[in-house]
């Protein structure tokens, strides 16, 4: 949708409704994941996404380890909201506008039984100041449930870092 269409759309309706996704969305995993590349003293090229280096480079189960690790325990310590995304809900009229958090996000990682994502993600969301700007967090055990959820809620304006839930949701 064009930059024009998009603003007449939000001139005419009274509340717009929006699904921002929360992993690599709002929040920013680089260093996170800088970390585990240095630990596995693998190099990393500043063009590519850090994440997609791991996972070429390292086996599926490490890989796994190593996203529940960094969804669980260095979240907290690592993670940064990517940028402009705090002074973009600033400037968003909260009377016209309803957001929502809708993430695929299991409530523990892999291997770490002990650590709940989602409270780890609640904690650091409340930790840079943005849990509130949510009418609702919506958390999901799977992929598909979250497309069920944005195609139901028939949202106006769908954020989202993956083409594969943008390219899975109703054009409504």
């Amino acid at each position: 949708m064009s930059v024009i269409k998009l603003e007449n759309f939000i001139k005419n309706k009274k509340k717009i409704y929006i699904a921002i996704d929360l992993d690599n969305t709002i929040i920013n995993y680089a260093d996170c994941f800088k970390y585990y590349l240095s630990k596995y003293k693998l190099n990393f090229n500043d063009l590519y996404p850090i994440k997609n280096q791991l996972k070429k480079n390292l086996n599926h189960e490490k890989w796994k380890k190593i996203q529940g690790e960094v969804y669980g325990k260095l979240i907290l310590k690592k993670a940064k909201l990517n940028y402009g995304f705090l002074k973009y809900l600033n400037k968003i009229d909260k009377t016209k506008f309803i957001i929502n958090l809708t993430s695929h996000k299991t409530i523990n990682g892999h291997g770490l039984k002990k650590i709940n994502l989602r409270d780890q993600a609640n904690k650091f969301l409340k930790k840079n100041k943005v849990y509130d700007y949510f009418n609702q967090v919506y958390y999901f055990d799977s992929f598909k449930d979250k497309i069920n959820h944005i195609n139901i809620y028939n949202y106006s304006i769908v954020i989202d870092d993956l083409d594969k839930v943008l390219n899975q949701i109703s054009d409504k």
